[in-house]
């Protein structure tokens, strides 16, 4: 809710329309990222795609390719893979010297959040709240999954009953399945 004595009072810069969008992207997407990520570890781990094993600055690079290559032996295709990985895992394989940073890629970061490249997969890192416990990335082929929003609705009311100003509702219903013709194509590194 958006009081109208606080609004005119802070010279309007609680608007309803602001206050939705920062509430949907501070809240909504990392919740439903948070969602499709446990359902995609889930679904790896079930079906065997995962290894277990501490991770550091001498052998970050090297996991990542252990994963790589049982999904290369799952036949999964090697283009559009993207990993997703924690702060800390991001940090060890900067301390490689085989991890590529594109020159080109400041712009794509501030599209889509990918911080760089490695054998042509894209590395988006997120806060490792996101993730299961114990885990350090997650090296997915997307288009084995999928992640529907069956519906997105929200509504501004101005003086509802009760409240002098606006109130703000949302609805959302989400969800992420894996398909089971394309389930190896996940593969989850855990750190313990």
């Amino acid at each position: 809710t958006i009081d109208r004595g606080n609004y005119t009072e802070q010279l309007m810069v609680k608007e309803a329309g602001k206050s939705l969008a920062r509430q949907i992207k501070e809240v909504v997407v990392p919740e439903i990222d948070a969602y499709r990520i446990s359902a995609w570890s889930t679904a790896a781990i079930a079906n065997g795609k995962t290894a277990t094993a501490a991770v550091n600055a001498t052998n970050a690079y090297e996991k990542f390719l252990a994963a790589q290559e049982a999904l290369d032996e799952a036949k999964v295709p090697q283009t559009g893979r993207i990993c997703f990985v924690t702060p800390a895992y991001y940090n060890f394989l900067k301390q490689d010297d085989t991890f590529i940073k594109a020159s080109d890629m400041a712009q794509k970061m501030l599209i889509n959040g990918q911080v760089g490249e490695v054998d042509g997969v894209k590395i988006i890192k997120i806060p490792s709240s996101y993730f299961p416990n114990n885990t350090a990335f997650l090296l997915i082929w997307p288009r084995c999954s999928v992640s529907p929003k069956k519906l997105e609705d929200y509504k501004t009311h101005n003086n509802p009953p009760g409240i002098n100003g606006y109130l703000i509702e949302g609805r959302i219903i989400y969800d992420c399945f894996v398909l089971n013709a394309k389930k190896d194509a996940i593969f989850v590194h855990k750190t313990a």
